[in-house]
């Protein structure tokens, strides 16, 4: 499934893809994009939005362990699933105040996630969020297609298209600073 792109290409956009990977690969671009100077820039602000299986007060109390802030952390289930008694996933949208902790937060949230770092100008940042809070919350996200130096990376832990069970969804704006952008895919 290398390079599958089921999206449409934003206007912004100058690469997108999805790949399987091993789980190193993974850990590998979360260090890369934790280390990088555009993610420190003040004029940008990155966050993290997916689904995990932890309960909703493991996800609030991340912000009390770590320089994050839990914007949203609601239940997946609706309707008749409310009343089963199967696990189903939390959809959260964290802010990363200190972009050295995306590893940790990582690893924290579960081992069966769907997580995407967004990382974007910081002036998108309300946009962004009302567009979580009232919309589905997947990607691609509109508020996004304003910004050309825009970066998203996806992991998917928990996907039975894949090989591996695991996939990374990568997309970029034309103006993404190399360091994100150069990187083997």
């Amino acid at each position: 499934m290398a390079n599958k792109n089921p999206y449409q290409n934003q206007n912004n956009a100058i690469k997108e893809c999805l790949t399987d990977i091993d789980m190193s690969r993974g850990l590998y671009m979360l260090n890369h994009i934790q280390s990088s100077d555009h993610t420190k820039d003040a004029n940008t602000v990155l966050y993290a939005v997916g689904y995990t299986y932890r309960e909703k007060r493991n996800i609030d109390n991340l912000s009390k362990t770590m320089g994050v802030e839990v914007k949203i952390n609601r239940s997946t289930r609706k309707g008749l699933v409310l009343f089963l008694p199967i696990p189903a996933p939390r959809y959260f949208a964290i802010k990363i105040v200190e972009v050295g902790c995306v590893v940790d937060l990582f690893e924290k949230l579960d081992e069966y996630i769907r997580m995407e770092l967004v990382l974007f100008n910081i002036s998108l940042e309300q946009s962004f969020l009302h567009e979580l809070e009232n919309g589905s919350g997947v990607y691609p996200y509109e508020s996004l297609k304003s910004d050309e130096q825009y970066f998203v990376y996806g992991i998917d832990c928990d996907n039975q298209e894949s090989e591996t069970g695991i996939m990374e969804l990568v997309s970029c704006g034309k103006k993404t600073p190399k360091e994100l952008t150069f990187f083997p895919i």
